[in-house]
């Protein structure tokens, strides 16, 4: 039993070691008051009506509350719903 538990974890750790790293396409977006990063290509069409609808929250936020960011806001914008069936 120990020399089976042996192999299976050098096997696990030789195939770890042949696997390519995953590289990540990020993008990034950037206006006055955001930085917007995302998955290239999935989530390009979705990333101006993003920084519209953060350009005008945030300009409500101003006129409402009077809030001024000292910096600009990082966003990341995921869909897990999409990425969670590439492990299937």
């Amino acid at each position: 039993m120990r020399i089976t538990s042996v192999s299976k974890l050098l096997t696990m750790l030789t195939l770890a070691g042949l696997t390519q790293p995953a590289l990540a396409q990020l993008s990034s977006l950037e206006t006055d008051d955001l930085r917007l990063v995302y998955l290239r290509p999935t989530m390009s069409f979705l990333t101006p009506h993003t920084a519209r609808c953060f350009e005008n929250s945030m300009g409500f936020q101003r006129r409402l509350f009077g809030y001024e960011p000292s910096e600009k806001v990082s966003v990341l914008l995921l869909d897990y719903v999409l990425t969670s069936f590439w492990g299937i």
